[in-house]
């Protein structure tokens, strides 16, 4: 006769809790590492990898520099508007 034993598996809530803490912090930190004001050059093209599309990423890489500015909200162009 053969007999199931039963064995739990899976996350439990906990662990699904730690997770999701750990990567909202781990984002937090990848945001905090630039600043507003801060020169973005090849050399230190890596604090933004996560921040900007690949084809941007590609440029500052091969020399492209471009400075980091406080966000902010920004209107559509005339033409876009509605009136």
């Amino acid at each position: 006769m053969l007999t199931a034993t039963s064995r739990k598996s899976g996350f439990g809530l906990p662990t699904i809790i730690g997770v999701a803490l750990g990567l909202v912090m781990a984002a937090s930190a990848v945001h905090a590492q630039v600043q507003p004001g801060e020169m973005i050059s090849a050399a230190n093209a890596y604090k933004v990898k996560s921040l900007v599309s690949p084809g941007v990423y590609y440029k500052v890489r091969q020399g492209m520099s471009m400075r980091v500015v406080k966000s902010g909200h920004v209107d559509w162009p005339p033409p876009y508007r509605r009136s």
